[in-house]
């Protein structure tokens, strides 16, 4: 791809960004499904720098936010806010300790950003997917959601959305006590409450259906020419989210796990709790004990 051609995708991407919000771009990438829209080299870090490039030439002057995800918080009990590393794949996670301003102290969760700094308070019974959460504020913020690579399947924000509408009824909530090293060493105990998969069972979304469905319906929009960007605006995509659950509670789910999801509702006749698969107890880890 030459340099005209590079600066040409950044903005078209950047005029897609702004067909659909003027909030904070919010981008789950994977640079492997991306690899054609940068010139490839042999060192990594100035691979994943171009990627990163593209994507900051495509937001402009807006606030990039990118996932954090650290997922050892249920084993270990501590999370570190400086330290702990994104494992949500490589571009997260030099964005992270390259370009992020700023990391949220909430436990797997974690968003890190530019521009202004968001403030979530992590203490007892935090919801990541609650009204206060990052993916809210997304949505208050009249955010977009940037699928750089065709990371439609990483939608976290569908989490939010099914908080929003009630449920889910295939999840149950579980508490994760812990404790938050934030970066100037203080600490501070909380507990996570995240609904959590059925311990034990398969659960997966339908996530082809899904993009088709999001893009027929105007809730997604591919770029041209490059299928493996896309884009949504944060409301309508938690939008087109909640409608599917309101018609139908188990609409997101692909067929393996409806087959054992619905029977098992019907037979219960509620939506699942978590003493139906496990200890009602939380597991605290040897790590935060007194």
């Amino acid at each position: 791809m030459t340099e005209r051609q590079r600066v040409e995708v950044a903005v078209r991407i950047g005029r897609l960004l702004d067909s659909l919000g003027d909030g904070p771009v919010f981008v789950h990438a994977d640079p492997f499904r991306a690899a054609r829209l940068i010139d490839p080299t042999r060192d990594r870090d100035e691979l994943l720098d171009r990627h990163l490039d593209l994507i900051r030439s495509a937001a402009g002057d807006r606030a990039i936010w990118m996932p954090a995800f650290n997922y050892d918080f249920p084993r270990t009990g501590v999370f570190n806010v400086g330290d702990d590393p994104c494992q949500l794949g490589p571009v997260p996670e030099r964005f992270r300790t390259q370009e992020a301003r700023w990391r949220t102290p909430i436990p797997i969760f974690s968003v890190a950003g530019t521009g202004e700094r968001r403030e979530v308070t992590w203490g007892d019974y935090t919801d990541p997917f609650g009204d206060e959460s990052m993916f809210a504020e997304l949505v208050r913020s009249n955010g977009v959601i940037l699928y750089y690579g065709r990371t439609f399947h990483y939608n976290t924000i569908v989490h939010y959305s099914e908080r929003r509408s009630g449920g889910p009824s295939y999840r149950y909530d579980k508490l994760f006590p812990g404790t938050v090293t934030y970066r100037d060493g203080s600490q501070l105990r909380g507990s996570l409450r995240y609904h959590v998969r059925p311990l034990g069972f398969g659960l997966e979304y339908d996530w082809d259906r899904l993009l088709s469905d999001s893009v027929s319906a105007g809730a997604c929009s591919v770029l041209e020419g490059y299928p493996e960007v896309l884009a949504a605006s944060a409301q309508s995509i938690d939008a087109f989210f909640v409608d599917e659950m309101r018609r139908d509670p188990l609409a997101l789910l692909d067929r393996t796990t409806r087959a054992w999801v619905e029977p098992a509702l019907n037979k219960l006749g509620r939506a699942f709790d978590i003493t139906d698969f496990e200890s009602a107890e939380p597991r605290v880890p040897a790590a935060v004990r007194s």
